[in-house]
């Protein structure tokens, strides 16, 4: 049986967490900036999307499966780590960009969606 209070607390709580800024809103203001409004909500789409699916799966007692999976999951947050830090040398190495100069880009509505989706 689901306790109600325990899972309201729960939605809540995820609430919160989608709320709070993160890579999900830096990749919705780059992409904002980059292509325009409209990819920018697009991106908020695949984004809102993908964290639906992942509280689907979080209710449906994936979180054990996780638990199993856990040293996988350590793997892949190093080499995650890893790549976070190349791109942030290869950023900070790269040529300044003077943004107020930067147009909006043609960019096809499913990728700024697949994007957002995959920024989990």
């Amino acid at each position: 049986m689901i306790d109600i209070e325990l899972y309201l607390t729960f939605i809540a709580a995820t609430t919160v967490l989608i709320l709070i800024p993160g890579p999900n809103v830096a990749l919705i203001v780059a992409n904002s900036v980059a292509y325009g409004t409209r990819y920018g909500l697009l991106t908020v789409a695949g984004t809102s999307s993908a964290m639906v699916v992942q509280l689907s799966l979080t209710a449906l007692g994936m979180t054990t499966v996780l638990g199993v999976l856990a040293d996988w999951f350590e793997w892949i947050r190093w080499v995650g780590v890893a790549y976070l830090v190349y791109i942030g040398v290869a950023q900070w190495r790269a040529e300044p960009v003077d943004l107020t100069r930067a147009k909006p880009q043609r960019n096809p509505s499913g990728r700024s969606m697949r994007a957002g989706s995959w920024c989990l």
